[in-house]
This record gives structure tokens, sequence and C-alpha cells, in this order.
């Protein structure tokens, strides 16, 4: 199985409101908010001119700074072809 079709989840999710999908094509910020967050803004380009590209804001996301860390360790792992990193469930390994 390619890395496009590939699904790794931790837990089952419930999606009550239907969350859309928002395509992003990079980070532009990442803030630190209190002692515990941090807000990432996530941008997408469009050219506007003569080859000139702009940013757009698409989203901006507000992690407690442990999910952020954990973020990227889950993402380096996807990447490496390695499925997601279990440190969120109980000593016996199932879910929770």
């Amino acid at each position: 199985m390619d890395a496009s079709s590939r699904r790794n989840r931790i837990t089952e999710l419930i999606d009550p409101a239907c969350v859309a999908d928002t395509f992003c094509e990079g980070i532009g910020e990442i803030e630190q908010i209190g002692a515990a967050c941090v807000r990432v803004t996530l941008f997408a380009s469009r050219a506007i001119a003569d080859g000139v590209r702009e940013h757009i804001v698409v989203a901006r996301l507000v992690l407690a700074l442990e999910t952020f860390s954990r973020g990227i360790r889950q993402c380096e792992a996807f990447s490496s072809g390695a499925p997601l990193l279990i440190d969120d469930r109980p000593p016996d390994g199932r879910a929770n």
C-alpha cells in the first residue's frame, strides 16, 4: 500500500460535524501561546500576476505543547512508513 492510500488511527474517531478537509501547502507561523500551547498558521499559495504568488492563511490550529510535539513524532513515523506511535494507550496496548 502506498503512502497516499495508507490510513492509520490510534483510536476510533467520531466526526459528528463532518469537518471539511482544508488543503494546506505550508506552515506560515508557529506562535507560543502562554506556557503550554502553540498556534500553528497554515497557508496555501495562489498566483496573482506575472509569476507572483501570495500565501493565504487557510487554517490556524491551537495545540497543547505536548500534542504539538507528539504530532511531529507521528508525522515522522508516517513519513518513514512506520505505523502511528501509540503513546496514549494503556500498557496492555488496547485502545481506550
